[in-house]
């Protein structure tokens, strides 16, 4: 029986900036930086000041720059929420499937409405296939 001892793992921390457009992709579109496929083991939120209006967020993984996805986080209040943090995957239990994030796709964040006035930071942490 053989074995391979790796330590292949990541994490990465994004600053977002709330703004008046909710299109896709406003809050946060990063190409993924290893150039290769990981598996996000953990996601984290944390909203630092929130939006002046009311406003939700959506983060996922997507195939462009622009997505709307919420495989890891689904319509967060991000407003009258300064200083909250919380975990993602969409439906917050455990039998959510971890997210697969491709060579070439897109982690994504975007509000639900104009979120002007949000600040807050996205925590990932993933491990290579």
């Amino acid at each position: 029986m053989g074995y391979e001892v790796t330590y292949g793992h990541g994490h990465l921390c994004v600053s977002m900036t709330g703004t008046v457009g909710h299109t896709g992709g406003e809050q946060c579109n990063l190409l993924n930086p290893e150039g290769e496929h990981v598996i996000i083991t953990a996601c984290t939120l944390y909203v630092e000041t929130s939006s002046t209006g009311a406003a939700n967020l959506n983060v996922g993984i997507g195939t462009t720059a622009q997505h709307d996805q919420t495989e890891l986080v689904s319509a967060k209040a991000i407003n009258g929420v300064t200083g909250s943090a919380c975990n993602g995957f969409a439906n917050g239990d455990a039998a959510d499937a971890l997210v697969i994030w491709g060579e070439d796709e897109y982690l994504v964040a975007n509000a639900s409405a104009d979120c002007t006035g949000f600040v807050g930071k996205l925590y990932v942490e993933y491990v290579h296939v």
